[in-house]
């Protein structure tokens, strides 16, 4: 459907955001479902520019976007080392067992209705789903 790249740095979140309102809002998902991809996905985003490893100089962030009848997704992929996330089983601890800021991935998890980790020809993937109220 559509596809942004945006350089590794904090300054384009804003660019980021609205790229998933603006796609998000016009596939039919509701408010809800709008705002939570876009706290997802800005997560996600954010957690590649402070933590990735491996980046090469100039490289970028990719996001795109899609849907069929059922869901609609969006899609972030980097050049880097493989990042490992944890399942979202393994987020039976207490708060005060992850650091400051340590809920990231468990918020990504919590506001899709799938996410899903790869690594490809040395690129992380995260798949973030959000399925259509009336979808089957």
């Amino acid at each position: 459907m559509a596809t942004l790249d945006i350089p590794v740095s904090l300054d384009h979140l804003a660019d980021v955001r609205q790229f998933v309102t603006v796609h998000a809002d016009s596939a039919g998902l509701n408010e809800g479902q709008v705002d939570r991809l876009e706290l997802a996905v800005v997560e996600s985003v954010t957690n590649v520019i402070r933590h990735a490893i491996g980046m090469l100089p100039g490289a970028s962030i990719t996001l795109d976007v899609s849907r069929d009848t059922q869901a609609f997704w969006c899609t972030i992929s980097y050049q880097g080392d493989e990042f490992k996330p944890p399942e979202p089983n393994d987020f039976d601890i207490l708060p005060e067992d992850f650091p400051e800021g340590g809920f990231g991935i468990f918020l990504i998890y919590s506001a899709c209705d799938s996410v899903t980790f790869a690594y490809v020809c040395g690129r992380n993937i995260t798949c973030m789903e959000m399925r259509f109220e009336n979808a089957i």
